[in-house]
């Protein structure tokens, strides 16, 4: 059965989060991630990720809204209590 679930990636610009993006690419995981900036789009979508633009604190957002509905949601912080191995 073909893995079918999206991962919705706040904090993928940078840092522990650009690793967390590049790794869960890497296991062929549909990753999206929302972005404060076209900063980083482009190194983003050379992995595979879609971006979403735009503000995690903004609840109008739909494309924020349409994004997360029926989507994993991991944020940097809490995907360093799971094991990558």
């Amino acid at each position: 059965m073909a893995n079918t679930a999206n991962i919705f990636l706040v904090g993928a610009s940078r840092g522990v989060g650009r690793e967390i993006a590049n790794y869960l690419t890497k296991q062929n995981l549909q990753v999206t991630a929302l972005l404060r900036s076209e900063k980083s789009r482009a190194e983003l979508e050379a992995v595979g990720v879609q971006v979403v633009l735009g503000d995690a604190c903004d609840r109008t957002n739909n494309k924020i809204l349409s994004a997360v509905d029926k989507n994993m949601l991991f944020t940097p912080r809490d995907f360093v209590e799971f094991s990558l191995d």
